[in-house]
Protein backbone atom coordinates (compact mmCIF):
# COMPACT_ATOMS: atom_id res chain seq x y z
CA UNK A 1 0.00 0.00 0.00
CA UNK A 2 3.06 1.93 0.46
CA UNK A 3 4.79 1.95 -2.91
CA UNK A 4 1.45 2.66 -4.50
CA UNK A 5 0.99 5.75 -2.43
CA UNK A 6 4.78 6.81 -2.88
CA UNK A 7 4.25 6.43 -6.62
CA UNK A 8 1.16 8.40 -6.48
CA UNK A 9 2.91 11.04 -4.78
CA UNK A 10 5.83 11.07 -7.53
CA UNK A 11 3.68 11.32 -10.21
CA UNK A 12 2.02 14.69 -8.29
CA UNK A 13 5.24 15.80 -7.62
CA UNK A 14 5.24 19.45 -9.60
CA UNK A 15 8.88 19.09 -10.68
CA UNK A 16 8.20 15.70 -12.40
CA UNK A 17 5.15 17.29 -14.18
CA UNK A 18 7.36 20.27 -15.59
CA UNK A 19 10.27 17.29 -16.97
CA UNK A 20 7.66 15.22 -18.10
CA UNK A 21 5.60 18.08 -20.33
CA UNK A 22 9.16 19.69 -21.28
CA UNK A 23 10.09 16.10 -22.54
CA UNK A 24 6.74 16.22 -24.49
CA UNK A 25 6.51 19.36 -26.20
CA UNK A 26 10.39 18.95 -27.20
CA UNK A 27 9.74 15.66 -28.87
CA UNK A 28 6.36 17.47 -30.40
CA UNK A 29 8.19 19.99 -31.98
CA UNK A 30 10.57 17.13 -33.57
CA UNK A 31 7.80 15.92 -34.61
CA UNK A 32 6.30 18.94 -36.29
CA UNK A 33 9.96 19.77 -38.11
CA UNK A 34 10.40 16.04 -39.52
CA UNK A 35 6.82 16.51 -40.84
CA UNK A 36 7.36 19.94 -42.29
CA UNK A 37 10.74 18.34 -43.57
CA UNK A 38 8.98 15.41 -45.28
CA UNK A 39 5.98 17.33 -46.69
CA UNK A 40 8.44 20.18 -48.19
CA UNK A 41 10.20 17.22 -49.80
CA UNK A 42 7.26 15.76 -50.66
CA UNK A 43 6.21 19.17 -52.32
CA UNK A 44 9.44 19.22 -54.61
CA UNK A 45 9.06 15.97 -56.06
CA UNK A 46 5.59 15.95 -56.65
CA UNK A 47 4.43 17.17 -60.41
CA UNK A 48 1.36 18.71 -61.53
CA UNK A 49 0.99 16.68 -64.98
CA UNK A 50 -2.78 15.08 -63.52
CA UNK A 51 -5.51 15.85 -61.44
CA UNK A 52 -4.04 13.32 -58.82
CA UNK A 53 -0.67 14.55 -58.53
CA UNK A 54 -2.10 18.58 -58.90
CA UNK A 55 -4.55 17.31 -55.73
CA UNK A 56 -1.91 15.65 -53.87
CA UNK A 57 0.70 19.15 -54.57
CA UNK A 58 -2.15 20.80 -53.01
CA UNK A 59 -2.92 19.25 -50.07
CA UNK A 60 0.91 19.34 -49.20
CA UNK A 61 1.19 23.26 -49.68
CA UNK A 62 -2.19 23.15 -47.47
CA UNK A 63 -0.34 20.82 -45.00
CA UNK A 64 2.69 23.27 -44.97
CA UNK A 65 0.52 26.06 -44.33
CA UNK A 66 -1.16 25.18 -41.02
CA UNK A 67 0.87 22.59 -39.56
CA UNK A 68 2.00 25.33 -37.01
CA UNK A 69 -1.69 26.83 -36.48
CA UNK A 70 -3.43 25.68 -33.11
CA UNK A 71 -6.56 26.77 -34.68
CA UNK A 72 -7.53 25.86 -38.26
CA UNK A 73 -8.63 28.78 -39.70
CA UNK A 74 -8.71 28.57 -43.56
CA UNK A 75 -9.13 30.99 -46.84
CA UNK A 76 -11.71 31.57 -48.95
CA UNK A 77 -9.50 30.13 -51.43
CA UNK A 78 -8.87 27.11 -49.64
CA UNK A 79 -11.82 26.61 -48.89
CA UNK A 80 -12.73 26.34 -51.96
CA UNK A 81 -10.42 24.07 -52.81
CA UNK A 82 -10.83 21.68 -50.53
CA UNK A 83 -14.52 21.21 -51.21
CA UNK A 84 -13.85 20.62 -55.32
CA UNK A 85 -11.34 18.03 -53.96
CA UNK A 86 -12.83 16.40 -51.60
CA UNK A 87 -16.22 16.01 -53.77
CA UNK A 88 -14.12 14.13 -56.44
CA UNK A 89 -14.57 10.25 -56.60
CA UNK A 90 -11.71 9.38 -55.15
CA UNK A 91 -10.51 7.14 -57.98
CA UNK A 92 -10.70 10.14 -60.14
CA UNK A 93 -9.42 12.71 -57.55
CA UNK A 94 -6.79 10.35 -55.27
CA UNK A 95 -5.66 9.97 -52.16
CA UNK A 96 -5.95 13.76 -51.60
CA UNK A 97 -9.88 13.44 -51.90
CA UNK A 98 -9.77 11.87 -48.19
CA UNK A 99 -7.46 14.49 -46.87
CA UNK A 100 -9.60 17.08 -48.36
CA UNK A 101 -11.99 15.52 -46.40
CA UNK A 102 -10.51 15.31 -43.01
CA UNK A 103 -9.37 18.80 -43.09
CA UNK A 104 -12.96 20.01 -43.63
CA UNK A 105 -13.75 18.32 -41.02
CA UNK A 106 -12.20 20.98 -38.78
CA UNK A 107 -14.52 23.23 -39.74
CA UNK A 108 -17.98 21.43 -40.15
CA UNK A 109 -18.60 17.79 -39.76
CA UNK A 110 -21.98 17.89 -41.88
CA UNK A 111 -20.96 17.41 -45.32
CA UNK A 112 -22.15 14.09 -46.72
CA UNK A 113 -20.15 12.70 -49.66
CA UNK A 114 -22.04 10.35 -52.47
CA UNK A 115 -19.13 8.25 -53.70
CA UNK A 116 -21.01 6.04 -55.47
CA UNK A 117 -23.09 8.88 -57.66
CA UNK A 118 -20.23 10.80 -57.92
CA UNK A 119 -17.62 8.03 -59.10
CA UNK A 120 -20.92 6.70 -61.64
CA UNK A 121 -20.97 10.46 -63.25
CA UNK A 122 -17.10 10.87 -63.49
CA UNK A 123 -16.69 7.22 -65.16
CA UNK A 124 -19.84 8.28 -68.19
CA UNK A 125 -17.62 11.74 -68.37
CA UNK A 126 -14.03 9.43 -68.85
CA UNK A 127 -16.02 7.56 -71.40
CA UNK A 128 -17.67 10.50 -73.31
CA UNK A 129 -14.13 11.77 -73.55
CA UNK A 130 -12.30 8.43 -74.60
CA UNK A 131 -14.66 8.34 -77.24
CA UNK A 132 -14.20 12.53 -78.37
CA UNK A 133 -13.15 11.93 -81.56
CA UNK A 134 -12.73 8.31 -81.85
CA UNK A 135 -13.98 7.65 -85.56
CA UNK A 136 -13.36 5.21 -88.57
CA UNK A 137 -13.28 6.44 -91.92
CA UNK A 138 -13.76 4.31 -94.98
CA UNK A 139 -11.42 5.09 -97.83
CA UNK A 140 -12.31 3.84 -101.18
CA UNK A 141 -16.00 3.68 -101.92
CA UNK A 142 -17.86 1.88 -103.70
CA UNK A 143 -15.81 -1.20 -102.38
CA UNK A 144 -12.75 -2.24 -104.66
CA UNK A 145 -10.04 -4.46 -104.22
CA UNK A 146 -7.91 -1.04 -102.38
CA UNK A 147 -10.57 -0.36 -99.71
CA UNK A 148 -9.84 -0.20 -96.37
CA UNK A 149 -10.52 1.20 -92.71
CA UNK A 150 -8.93 4.15 -91.62
CA UNK A 151 -8.88 5.19 -87.86
CA UNK A 152 -8.69 8.64 -85.95
CA UNK A 153 -6.28 6.99 -83.24
CA UNK A 154 -4.71 3.59 -83.27
CA UNK A 155 -6.86 1.19 -81.29
CA UNK A 156 -6.49 0.91 -77.66
CA UNK A 157 -7.45 -2.40 -76.96
CA UNK A 158 -8.57 -5.07 -79.80
CA UNK A 159 -11.99 -4.78 -81.38
CA UNK A 160 -14.46 -6.56 -83.64
CA UNK A 161 -15.58 -5.42 -86.90
CA UNK A 162 -18.35 -6.16 -88.64
CA UNK A 163 -20.38 -6.21 -92.16
CA UNK A 164 -23.79 -5.81 -92.35
CA UNK A 165 -26.43 -6.32 -94.68
CA UNK A 166 -29.45 -3.84 -94.05
CA UNK A 167 -31.68 -6.22 -93.23
CA UNK A 168 -29.29 -6.85 -90.09
CA UNK A 169 -27.46 -10.20 -91.24
CA UNK A 170 -23.93 -10.62 -90.07
CA UNK A 171 -21.99 -10.61 -93.69
CA UNK A 172 -18.28 -11.03 -91.96
CA UNK A 173 -17.34 -10.95 -88.78
CA UNK A 174 -13.64 -10.15 -88.12
CA UNK A 175 -11.14 -9.26 -84.69
CA UNK A 176 -9.03 -6.21 -85.03
CA UNK A 177 -5.63 -6.27 -83.13
CA UNK A 178 -5.12 -3.88 -80.73
CA UNK A 179 -2.92 -0.77 -81.87
CA UNK A 180 -4.69 -0.82 -85.47
CA UNK A 181 -4.65 2.34 -87.62
CA UNK A 182 -5.84 0.93 -90.68
CA UNK A 183 -7.62 -2.13 -91.31
CA UNK A 184 -7.74 -3.59 -95.22
CA UNK A 185 -11.34 -5.13 -96.41
CA UNK A 186 -10.22 -8.29 -98.30
CA UNK A 187 -12.15 -11.70 -98.36
CA UNK A 188 -15.33 -9.83 -99.38
CA UNK A 189 -17.34 -10.92 -102.17
CA UNK A 190 -20.35 -9.06 -101.98
CA UNK A 191 -23.37 -8.70 -104.56
CA UNK A 192 -24.47 -4.80 -105.35
CA UNK A 193 -26.04 -2.97 -102.98
CA UNK A 194 -25.47 -1.27 -99.48
CA UNK A 195 -24.18 -2.56 -96.33
CA UNK A 196 -23.12 -1.18 -92.99
CA UNK A 197 -19.66 -1.56 -90.98
CA UNK A 198 -19.76 -1.32 -87.34
CA UNK A 199 -16.84 -0.91 -84.99
CA UNK A 200 -16.98 -2.55 -81.36
CA UNK A 201 -14.22 -2.42 -78.84
CA UNK A 202 -14.99 -2.40 -74.76
CA UNK A 203 -13.77 1.43 -74.15
CA UNK A 204 -14.66 3.47 -77.23
CA UNK A 205 -17.55 3.63 -79.66
CA UNK A 206 -17.31 4.62 -83.38
CA UNK A 207 -19.27 5.78 -86.24
CA UNK A 208 -21.23 3.14 -88.48
CA UNK A 209 -19.77 3.36 -92.48
CA UNK A 210 -21.72 3.04 -94.94
CA UNK A 211 -19.84 0.49 -97.27
CA UNK A 212 -21.40 0.41 -101.26
CA UNK A 213 -20.89 -2.58 -103.51
CA UNK A 214 -21.39 -1.88 -107.14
Amino acid sequence: MSTKVSAVAANSDPQNSYTANGKYLIQLEQVKINTKDSLLNLLATVSDNSLQSKNEKFMTQFYLNHIFQTQFIYSQPETDSLFYIANLCPYLGGKAVYKARAALRWVTDTLVYDDETTCLISSMRLKEEDNAGATVQLIGNPFSKNSMLQFSAALQEKGIVKVVSLQGEIIKEEIIPESTISLPLTGLNLPGGMYLIKIYTKITTFNTVKLVVQ
